[in-house]
Protein backbone atom coordinates (compact mmCIF):
# COMPACT_ATOMS: atom_id res chain seq x y z
CA UNK A 1 0.00 0.00 0.00
CA UNK A 2 1.20 3.47 -0.85
CA UNK A 3 1.15 6.55 1.27
CA UNK A 4 -1.92 8.79 1.24
CA UNK A 5 -1.74 11.20 -1.67
CA UNK A 6 0.34 8.90 -3.90
CA UNK A 7 4.06 8.53 -4.24
CA UNK A 8 3.91 4.91 -3.18
CA UNK A 9 6.59 2.39 -3.90
CA UNK A 10 4.29 -0.51 -4.73
CA UNK A 11 2.76 -1.68 -7.98
CA UNK A 12 0.66 1.46 -8.30
CA UNK A 13 3.74 3.68 -7.97
CA UNK A 14 5.61 1.62 -10.56
CA UNK A 15 2.64 1.91 -12.93
CA UNK A 16 2.54 5.68 -12.45
CA UNK A 17 6.25 5.99 -13.24
CA UNK A 18 5.90 3.77 -16.32
CA UNK A 19 3.01 5.95 -17.54
CA UNK A 20 5.13 9.11 -17.16
CA UNK A 21 7.59 7.52 -19.58
CA UNK A 22 4.81 6.63 -22.04
CA UNK A 23 4.83 2.99 -21.00
CA UNK A 24 2.61 0.51 -19.25
CA UNK A 25 2.84 -1.99 -16.45
CA UNK A 26 1.07 -5.27 -15.90
CA UNK A 27 1.29 -7.36 -12.76
CA UNK A 28 -0.37 -10.51 -11.61
CA UNK A 29 -0.09 -14.08 -10.55
CA UNK A 30 1.51 -16.54 -12.97
CA UNK A 31 1.31 -20.12 -11.73
CA UNK A 32 2.82 -20.04 -8.23
CA UNK A 33 4.53 -16.66 -8.50
CA UNK A 34 3.92 -12.99 -9.23
CA UNK A 35 5.09 -11.40 -12.45
CA UNK A 36 5.60 -7.70 -13.12
CA UNK A 37 6.15 -6.56 -16.72
CA UNK A 38 6.99 -2.97 -17.62
CA UNK A 39 7.11 -1.85 -21.24
CA UNK A 40 8.46 1.59 -22.10
CA UNK A 41 9.41 3.11 -25.45
CA UNK A 42 13.14 3.01 -26.17
CA UNK A 43 15.08 5.22 -28.56
CA UNK A 44 13.76 7.74 -31.03
CA UNK A 45 11.28 5.39 -32.71
CA UNK A 46 12.66 6.19 -36.16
Amino acid sequence: AGRPGGGGRGVRGMAERAAVLGGELSAGRVDERWEVVVRVPWGSGR
